[in-house]
């Protein structure tokens, strides 16, 4: 059985642990920008598809504008770059999207925590990110 003070420490300890974002800002040269998932693999599942035009929004984030104009700012998966150009570009895994394409996104709306937030700057917004977990070809 466990002691009433074992219980106690272990919860107080959960508290005092500091919040990590989980996410990093990718920005080109030229100011372009993307959030980036530091967790490989985070969410692998795609419950919902985002598709749409990827669009540069307010502060030179990606996002997506889909078929009813509303913009949906992304957290793209680990290791996906932002890429200046002719034409600015976000490449996630293997697939390079230029500003204006159409994508076709698997993932889930999911809600930053207040570190990833302060981490995210520009890029954040007060509604649920598109958390990008596949690419449809």
């Amino acid at each position: 059985m466990l002691s009433l003070a074992f219980v106690v420490s272990s919860m107080l300890s959960g508290c005092s642990a500091e919040e990590q974002a989980g996410v990093v800002v990718s920005t080109s040269e030229a100011g372009y920008s993307g959030v980036v998932s530091t967790e490989a693999g985070r969410g692998n599942s795609a419950a919902v598809r985002l598709t749409g035009s990827l669009v540069l929004g307010p502060g030179g984030c990606f996002e997506v504008l889909d078929e009813t104009g509303t913009s949906n700012r992304l957290v793209v998966p680990a290791g996906s770059t932002v890429v200046d150009g002719d034409v600015p570009s976000l490449c996630i895994g293997n697939t390079t999207y230029n500003a204006g394409d159409n994508v076709d996104l698997g993932g889930s709306f999911v809600p930053l925590n207040t570190a990833a937030l302060k981490v995210s700057g520009a890029c954040a917004l007060e509604h649920e990110p598109f958390t990008v977990h596949s690419t449809a070809p």
